[in-house]
């Protein structure tokens, strides 16, 4: 079992934090600990049970690119490689690194990351 990287973690929350992307993740539950964390509600758009074309328009203006950050599980990098498809077809650029850091940072479930940072 890999343990996350506490450090690193903390650090993919600043740079998130201080970034002008839109972050796209999952579900419901990855939003709510990103923003338990510090980053802005409306700078997060989840893609649960929702298609591409759907998910278009509820990405807020005036973002300069999107951040997907899925899970780090076959599901998630699924998501990710018909996430970029999509988007990287339509034009829109896209940041995929804050993906590949969480990865190794160890992680498994963004979802989890309030946890192992909040005191």
């Amino acid at each position: 079992m890999v343990v996350p990287n506490k450090l690193a973690l903390e650090r993919i929350i600043e740079d998130l934090a201080a970034d002008e992307g839109c972050i796209i993740v999952e579900g419901k539950r990855d939003a709510s600990a990103l923003v338990s964390l510090g980053i802005a509600k409306e700078r997060v758009v989840t893609t649960a049970q929702t298609r591409y074309c759907d998910l278009e328009p509820k990405i807020p203006n005036g973002y300069k690119k999107l951040i997907p950050i899925f899970d780090n599980d076959r599901t998630g990098a699924n998501r990710l490689a018909s996430f970029l498809a999509y988007f990287y077809a339509n034009g829109l650029p896209i940041d995929a690194s804050y993906f590949k850091r969480v990865r190794g940072s160890g992680l498994v479930c963004l979802e989890d990351i309030d946890n192992l940072l909040l005191p």
